[in-house]
């Protein structure tokens, strides 16, 4: 379990966002992934523009980086605001038209870090975040610690096919076995302790169990091919229905898993969202499979 620290607990505008992320290597790891811009093009954006000084420029950009720029840049976007080196580092970002700030806060643990982002502003910049609603953290921080603790990123999404109204599928290759995966969808304890919860859903009612295969807003199976393909629904909180449909394959070296949401929501904000969740799901399962680790024990929101 991650320890709260004091650094990051003053709220910095009327909106206000904050995740952690406990990364296996020290923060000189950490920091260059942070601050050297070919190792932002291969974690977090196409293009990364930086000049690490109080007033330089921390600038990103591409399609893996939510939201699309605006047309014209706003002034001060992308402004580095306060930088120490391997402790912190500010910078201003404009979600559309509205300026937000981001904190990164580096904390050394046993040689390890403990990586705290919070970001803010005057008012909510996209879509409320108080109620732990999923954002572009919640892939951007796991897609980091991959790529530091493996040599490579996993699932850098793609926030234009996101925003679309085709299915959406994400895939991961897992080194292990395809029948421990399909364990991690069938054992209710195994799903409860890797499968987050997601907000934009809804809860089972009082007294009614969930079925065996399927998360945490799942109330039936669909289709079943022991250990290769489940097909369950899914309830959305706006009364919405999603066809969920997992595949497993192995492969020489890994076994091959991907999920697909067949039925995307109408609004493309909700869209962008739900493709969030779905992703960062994805990222649990590769997650406790690869380490044993649960959620709670390297991230917190």
């Amino acid at each position: 379990m991650i320890q709260v620290s004091n650094l990051s607990r003053k709220s910095r505008g009327a909106w206000e966002t904050q995740r952690r992320e406990k990364i296996l290597y020290p923060p000189e790891r950490v920091w260059s992934a942070l601050t050297e811009a070919r190792q932002l093009e291969e974690w977090w954006c196409d293009k990364a523009e930086l000049d690490l000084r109080p007033g330089g420029r921390y600038a990103f950009s591409g399609r893996t980086v939510y939201p699309a720029a605006p047309g014209v840049e706003p002034e001060g976007n992308f402004e580095l605001l306060d930088i120490e080196e391997l402790v912190r580092l500010e910078y201003r970002w404009f979600i559309g038209e509205m300026e937000t700030t981001v904190l990164y806060e580096l904390e050394s643990s046993l040689e390890q870090t403990e990586l705290t982002v919070t970001q803010s502003a005057e008012r909510c910049p996209a879509w409320p975040a108080s109620d732990g609603r999923p954002n572009w953290w919640w892939t951007a921080l796991p897609t980091l610690r991959t790529f530091i603790e493996d040599g490579a990123p996993e699932l850098r999404l793609d926030y234009v096919k996101a925003g679309g109204d085709s299915p959406q599928r994400f895939e991961a290759a897992i080194p292990t076995y395809p029948w421990l995966i399909w364990s991690k969808l069938f054992d209710p304890a195994a799903v409860l302790r890797w499968w987050p919860q997601c907000p934009l859903a809804a809860p089972t009612a009082a007294g009614v169990s969930p079925p065996e295969g399927g998360g945490p807003a799942s109330r039936e199976v669909l289709d079943l091919e022991p250990p290769g393909r489940l097909v369950h629904d899914w309830h959305w909180q706006d009364g919405s229905l999603s066809r969920i449909e997992w595949n497993i394959s192995e492969t020489e070296d890994d076994t091959i898993v991907s999920i697909t949401d067949h039925d995307p929501a109408a609004d493309e904000t909700d869209r962008v969202q739900r493709a969030i969740y779905w992703a960062s799901t994805l990222l649990s399962l590769l997650q406790v499979s690869r380490t044993g680790d649960a959620p709670e024990e390297y991230q917190e929101n």
